[in-house]
């Protein structure tokens, strides 16, 4: 959806990405605080997308009291109460 945008190149996608493994993006002023975001974009965005989703990604490692760690991750859907498990993944 950003890609549409004049102005929004790879480095920008780039430090969105980033910024979002830091801390989720929850708002358009949050989008707007990544350097380089142009500023006349939020207003064509703000009718276009959501901050709010249905799906989830969940990772978690489970440890063993033999100190074996097994990395696991799991996509949901849904709404609290109501998940559905769409994928687990675990390593082969």
């Amino acid at each position: 959806m950003l890609s549409i945008l004049e102005g929004l190149d790879g480095k920008i996608a780039a430090r969105i990405i980033a910024r979002r493994e830091e801390k989720p993006i929850e708002s358009i002023t949050d989008l707007a605080t990544v350097p380089g975001f142009p500023a006349d974009a939020v207003p064509k965005l703000m009718n276009l997308i959501s901050f709010r989703s249905d799906w989830f990604m969940v990772s978690f490692d489970v440890r063993f009291e033999d100190g074996e760690v097994v990395p696991l991750r799991s996509i949901l859907n849904g709404k609290p109460l109501l998940w559905k498990t769409v994928r687990w993944e675990e390593p082969s």
